[in-house]
């Protein structure tokens, strides 16, 4: 997933699937046992449940930007070191403060009411031992996800004119394009046009406007987060993904 943020240039990607969904094509998962099922439900919970803030995308990113900058790898360590240990302590002690302080009731609810209470619900009845959750056309769609996308992978490595990617096949049933589906036509429509009409030059021209328009927006969302932490007011409502 992090290479196809970096490769696909979308913000980001994210998908719910996990290692237990591959065990469900073969066996129930009731069969791993009560105790199995509760330590991978609270795994599932803290590392893939939601896996859209992967830092190997921005260690990508890192890289991709030592290139044009010409920076050492020895250097670049040493701040992705630093940045993750500042950014691992700032969240948890954020993450300790302001439940207790605010009531993680009235917080945001995907964070304290919903995703560390899904993976358990998910595996309750087979923890429970009730009913049978073997996916018997799991394995089938299993394989025919595998043909398509190695076919569309052959396809666009033999055909430079082939316009469908590998990676919108794999991404167009999650979260990811259920958010991006409209910002992303909207810029397809318009860098399209853009390259066959006015070439590249004319792309590369406009392209850090477009850009200042994503920042923009993030830094809009910042500032009246800001705003309304100071005023001690609800934050207005902004599309965050």
């Amino acid at each position: 997933m992090a290479r196809s943020t970096a490769e696909g240039g979308l913000l980001m990607t994210e998908t719910s699937f996990r290692p237990l969904d591959l065990y469900q094509l073969v066996a129930s998962k009731a069969s791993l046992g009560a105790q199995s099922l509760t330590v991978l439900s609270f795994l599932d919970a803290i590392f893939t449940r939601d896996q859209r803030g992967l830092i190997l995308t921005g260690f990508l990113d890192g890289l991709k930007i030592r290139d044009r900058v010409g920076m050492s790898y020895r250097s670049l360590v040493g701040v992705f070191v630093l940045g993750w240990t500042l950014a691992f302590i700032t969240a948890a002690a954020l993450h300790l403060w302001l439940p207790y302080t605010h009531g993680a009731n009235y917080m945001y609810s995907y964070t304290y009411r919903g995703n560390p209470l899904w993976a358990l619900q998910d595996n309750v009845a087979a923890i429970e031992g009730l009913g049978a959750d073997l996916r018997t056309t799991g394995g089938l769609f299993f394989g025919v996800g595998i043909f398509v996308t190695t076919g569309l992978v052959i396809l666009r490595m033999l055909y430079w004119w082939w316009p469908l990617h590998p990676l919108g096949y794999a991404l167009s049933a999650s979260w990811t394009l259920i958010v991006f589906w409209f910002p992303v036509l909207i810029a397809w429509g318009i860098k399209t046009p853009l390259l066959r009409y006015s070439g590249i030059r004319q792309y590369q021209r406009f392209r850090p406007f477009f850009l200042g328009m994503v920042f923009g927006e993030f830094s809009m969302a910042v500032v009246w987060s800001l705003i309304s932490w100071a005023a001690n007011v609800p934050a207005p409502f902004f599309p965050w993904p």
